[in-house]
């Protein structure tokens, strides 16, 4: 069953490095495929707090980071 959550992923364009959480997409066998283009912000649904996004955010700052090696072509 795929899955999804937020993660840090390091980019570099032109010798310009920088990093930026994203949603992260899971295949079945744990493995990422690929993630949302635009950055992850502060936004929450109905029933949740605040403090559960920003509880999620935290957990990606404390995973590895990935990178475009990390996702297929």
């Amino acid at each position: 069953m795929s899955h999804w959550n937020h993660r840090v992923i390091a980019f570099e364009t032109n010798g310009e490095k920088w990093w930026s959480v994203h949603e992260v997409y899971y295949d079945e066998n744990g493995e990422p495929w690929g993630y949302a283009e635009g950055e992850a912000g502060l936004m929450w649904f109905d029933g949740e707090s605040p403090e559960d996004q920003l509880m999620r955010l935290r957990k990606a700052l404390d995973a590895p980071v990935l990178t475009d090696a990390d996702f297929p072509k």
